[in-house]
């Protein structure tokens, strides 16, 4: 009986073993993509929004996006407001005249295309990823476009693989999804419910 508790015990520390491998293994891996992929838009991104919220720092912001790697024009006119975060900045493209505000962040895993003269207000969130499966291990990339002219409200968010025609409006709060035609208004109003 005892030589069956030192057998058990030994599985014990080999899975022990295993487990601690397999962590320290998805840890350099994950270490590796950061300083690979990661570090250089989050260093500009983090500076970009530690800059103080002027106009002149709006307009400087662009510069430090093309280096992280935003397809944006350097001298398209575009103003950039602090508190803006962008995944995958390298699949994101932005055309001339385009405005985005505080607190907006931009899922750009799928790619993402803002087109000119387009207005994010403030904490718009604009997804090109979703996730599947049972524990959602499964990640969907759906490239997002927002048509030029077009304006989208504070709070609104733009799913996955919507397409969003131009001059379009995207009221406060709303969800858009899927292909909006060019001039159309996206407005979600609340149920009202009484207590």
């Amino acid at each position: 009986m005892r030589s069956w508790l030192l057998d058990s015990n030994e599985s014990v520390n080999m899975n022990n073993r295993y487990n601690l491998l397999s962590f320290l293994h998805l840890v350099i891996h994950v270490l590796i993509h950061d300083l690979k992929y990661r570090i250089k838009p989050v260093i500009l991104f983090g500076f970009s929004n530690f800059l103080p919220d002027l106009l002149v720092f709006g307009i400087l912001r662009p510069f430090l996006w093309r280096l992280a790697g935003v397809d944006i024009p350097l001298f398209g006119h575009c103003v950039i407001r602090k508190d803006v975060w962008v995944d995958h900045p390298e699949k994101l493209k932005i055309g001339n005249n385009v405005q985005i505000n505080r607190g907006t962040t931009i899922s750009a895993h799928g790619g993402v295309t803002i087109m000119d003269d387009v207005t994010l207000s403030f904490y718009v969130g604009i997804h090109s990823l979703s996730h599947k499966g049972l524990k959602h291990e499964i990640d969907v990339l759906k490239p997002v476009s927002i048509g030029s002219g077009s304006i989208i409200y504070s709070h609104a968010v733009i799913l996955p693989g919507t397409i969003v025609g131009s001059n379009c409006v995207v009221g406060a709060g709303a969800l858009a999804k899927g292909d909006i035609k060019s001039g159309s208004k996206v407005i979600n109003f609340l149920p009202k419910i009484d207590i």
